[in-house]
Formats: structure tokens, C-alpha cells, sequence
């Protein structure tokens, strides 16, 4: 059980065990900070070779049930806040910025309907290439406000298929018929494709638009027990009452 949650916590949450160990050992970084060892008092944390002491509040069970409530209850201090705040939100862009598509979920004749479109991020909205015959255009005009959109982790490049990074948010579909943004999405896609010969051939079609997606209310999970709320790329805080780990797991014997 050890072994395990000494796992866990460093594949899983490394930005925790770093939170642990800037808080426990007055530090200014700790970047590569690992838990070698728990106990019933506490756990020791390595930083650069160096050995920091977390004490837990009160002894702990010694099984995956008692080290995880000890834990928990040490993250309930260690909420971001400040650079942290501002340090995530730069990771939720660069994660927006490696995808290049985004799933889209609209109301047709109130029913959600799902489907995705190639897309990318300019400043703070998402720009989509829709075809003006596909029906979640229809939906979308027909209802601008009633959007949600999603940007989901590669299951391949994900650590485990339980906790895949994604970001969402609430948004308004806006139709401008815009060429100069039009030319300025395709020269980016061939940019970055510059071996796909469709995006030439779909430029010459006037069915496909330039959808900008203007953000709202968010949240952007980067694993277990780290979801934080936004509002567009600005995350405002790590989210309350989600944590997974708040609900009682059964353990085969």
C-alpha cells in the first residue's frame, strides 16, 4: 500500500507534492520534488537530495485508506492562489495551443448534439472551420448562446485513461464571414500542415466559415484532484467539492 501511494502521488499529483514541499520546507521552488517515504506520522519528501519532513495531523492508518485521508488532509492548505494562479493558467494555454481541433456540443430541436471541428486559439476566443451544410452550424445559429466546447488529452499521451487532461467552457458561437480571419486560419493550418493537401482544397470552398467561440465559465482538469474554475484562459481557482478522491473507493482483498 505504501509503494502504491508513494506512486500515486508522484506520477499523478506532482504539483502537490510540490506544494508540500515549498510549504514544508520554506522554499522558493521545488521543482522535481519527490516522496521517497510515508509513515503513520508523515511522509518525507526529496529535494535535490535534500530531505523534507511533512507531518501529518493526526496518525494515519497505515493502507492506501489512511495515507490518502492524511494527504487530503494536508492539500486542504495547499490551494494555489497568486503566481501559482497565473503560473496554471499559462499551462492551460500551452495545452489549448498543442491541440488543433475541438469538440463542440449544440442543441438541435433541444437535444445536445456533439461533433468537432479543426480549430485553434487567437488571443482569447477559439476560431472553428465549419461547413455552413453541417448540422451543428444550423445548431449553432440557431441557438449561439447554448454552447459548450471541449479540448480533450490523446488518450496515447495521457497517464491513465481515468484522467485525461481537458478544458471546457461555456461560449457564444459569433458569425462574422470575416475573410481576413478566414485567409488568417488557413495560412495557419497550412503552416502546421503543410503536407496536408485538404486544407488547399477546402479554401476554394465559400461553405466553410470562421466560427469564433467567445468563452465564458470554465474549467480546466489537469488529473485526479486538480480541476479549477475560469472564466476564459484566466483561472480563478482550484474548484471546490470535485476531488475524487472525496469518494469512498472499494479495494479488492
Amino acid at each position: 500500500m505504501k509503494n502504491n501511494a508513494i506512486k500515486h502521488m508522484n506520477e499523478e499529483h506532482g504539483d502537490i507534492v510540490e506544494a508540500m514541499a515549498i510549504k514544508f520546507g520554506s522554499l522558493q521552488n521545488a521543482k522535481d520534488a519527490k516522496i521517497v517515504d510515508i509513515d503513520e506520522d508523515g511522509l518525507d519528501i526529496d529535494v535535490d537530495g535534500n530531505l523534507i519532513r511533512v507531518p501529518f495531523a493526526k496518525k494515519a492508518n497505515q493502507n492506501g485508506e489512511g495515507y490518502k485521508d492524511a494527504i487530503m488532509e494536508i492539500c486542504k492548505d495547499l490551494k494555489p492562489s497568486g503566481d501559482k494562479l497565473v503560473k496554471i493558467s499559462a499551462q492551460l494555454i500551452e495545452f489549448i495551443d498543442s491541440n488543433n481541433s475541438v469538440i463542440i456540443s449544440s442543441l438541435k430541436d433541444g437535444m445536445p448534439f456533439s461533433s468537432y471541428a479543426p480549430a485553434m486559439r487567437k488571443d482569447d476566443e477559439i476560431l472553428a472551420l465549419i461547413s455552413s451544410v453541417a448540422p451543428h452550424y444550423k445548431n449553432l445559429i440557431s441557438n449561439p448562446d447554448k454552447v459548450s466546447i471541449l479540448f480533450l488529452q490523446d488518450e496515447s499521451k495521457a497517464n491513465t485513461i481515468f484522467a485525461r487532461v481537458r478544458a471546457s467552457w461555456e461560449a457564444k458561437a459569433n458569425f462574422d464571414k470575416n475573410s481576413q480571419l478566414r485567409e488568417f486560419f488557413f495560412d495557419e493550418i497550412t503552416k502546421k500542415f503543410p503536407q496536408d493537401q485538404a486544407a488547399n482544397f477546402i479554401r476554394e470552398m465559400s461553405d466553410f466559415e470562421v466560427i469564433r467561440f467567445s468563452l465564458t465559465n470554465g474549467r480546466f482538469v489537469r488529473g485526479f484532484g486538480a480541476a479549477y474554475d475560469m472564466v476564459g484562459f484566466k483561472i480563478l481557482s482550484q474548484a471546490d467539492g470535485v476531488n475524487p478522491h472525496n469518494m469512498p473507493h472499494k479495494h479488492g482483498k
